[in-house]
């Protein structure tokens, strides 16, 4: 399993959400090191499908994915 967070540069949402996370899998006892991803530009943003920060994805799937109609798009 790979847990990653996605966020951009001053994000003040990003670190709040990984102590949460890192808090909730060390309580269910998942052992897995939760990976960090700075989105730095629009392209990144598009080639990553990245709608906001922060994201969550495990195994690369978005926990909360977007409807088709608020994808970005290049």
């Amino acid at each position: 399993m790979t847990i990653n967070v996605l966020h951009f540069d001053g994000c003040p949402s990003y670190p709040v959400v990984v102590g949460l996370l890192e808090r909730l899998l060390r309580e269910e006892g998942v052992l897995v090191p939760v990976q960090l991803t700075q989105v730095s530009s629009h392209e990144e943003a598009v080639c990553q499908r990245f709608l906001g920060s922060p994201t969550i994805r495990i195994d690369g799937e978005d926990v909360e994915p977007a409807p088709e109609h608020d994808r970005i798009s290049g």
